[in-house]
């Protein structure tokens, strides 16, 4: 796999890429390659591959429409990593109360209407009106992150952007020049490859299913009608026909025939509900180089 060339300003000999740092994006995007039927797995892997790059504290990643007259609008869950305790709670709610419409620094990045771009904080807008903003007083401080690193790119015919935040722990060095490439590189190279799973991003997740609706859920996909799922899973009948219901509302499917079809057309599901039943403590568990990171996943 080779990258294509681009164009752009001279940069300086210290900010620019390494041979390591190319090496580890191509490994990066060859992975991603390999999970990409599976949102949750493959946007974790790059995401926290992408964190372990730039040195980032922080981080989030998901689908994004530019709303004109309204703002950057996530579309589909919102996978986070780096936030633990207090700050994973302070996480989900900015993301399920869209208060990034109001993020004055995403505010900016918007308005550049480019299908593709990446901008650090600084370049957004400037340290005083940042630090008095009611975003970073009353979450992100909090949170304790500060500088940002902002990435998006939009995969051909998907109608959305791939939109990826980065961020560096309060009082900590700001992102270089040299990160930001490696956010446009790794943005550019893998933004294609997630195009089919970032439109299937919107779709019923996995991950909210209560762990019984998983197990009558793989009965079913492993041909199992209500009766044999009740002797299976050791309920009653009226239990199984009351959670296939609930299944069939989720998916939006209206029969079993259609509940196949989904996942026919998605391969990656069914692995990924096996991993699930066999490991359920690694629900929100994603890699980056030697360590976990945790990731939490919240849908809109």
């Amino acid at each position: 796999m080779g990258f294509a060339r681009r164009g752009g300003p001279a940069v300086a000999r210290s900010q620019r890429l390494r041979q390591r740092e190319i090496r580890a994006v191509r490994q990066l995007v060859g992975e991603c390659g390999d999970l990409s039927n599976d949102w949750e797995v493959c946007c974790a892997r790059l995401l926290a591959g992408t964190m372990a790059l730039t040195n980032a504290q922080g981080g989030a990643l998901g689908g994004s429409r530019v709303i004109p007259g309204v703002g950057l609008m996530p579309i589909g869950p919102v996978l986070g990593m780096g936030f633990e305790g207090a700050a994973e709670g302070l996480f989900k709610e900015y993301v399920r109360v869209r208060r990034a419409l109001h993020n004055p620094v995403l505010s900016r990045f918007a308005a550049l209407g480019l299908p593709s771009a990446t901008r650090s904080r600084a370049q957004l807008l400037d340290d005083r009106s940042w630090y008095r903003s009611e975003d970073f007083i009353d979450w992100f401080k909090p949170m304790g992150l500060d500088d940002g690193l902002f990435s998006m790119h939009a995969p051909v015919g998907t109608g959305m952007s791939l939109m990826m935040s980065l961020h560096r722990q309060h009082g900590s060095s700001a992102f270089e020049s040299r990160h930001r490439q490696l956010a446009r590189l790794i943005q550019q190279e893998t933004a294609p490859i997630l195009g089919n799973t970032l439109v299937a991003a919107g779709e019923p997740r996995l991950l909210v299913l209560p762990p019984r609706l998983r197990q009558v859920l793989l009965c079913l996909l492993e041909g199992d009608g209500e009766k044999q799922a009740a002797a299976r899973l050791g309920l009653s009948r009226a239990a199984i026909h009351e959670y296939v219901g609930r299944l069939y509302r989720h998916f939006g499917v209206n029969d079993r025939a259609e509940l196949l079809s989904l996942f026919l057309k998605r391969s990656g599901l069914l692995s990924r509900l096996q991993a699930l039943l066999a490991a359920p403590e690694a629900d929100d568990a994603g890699s980056a180089g030697d360590a976990c990171t945790r990731a939490v996943t919240v849908s809109l």
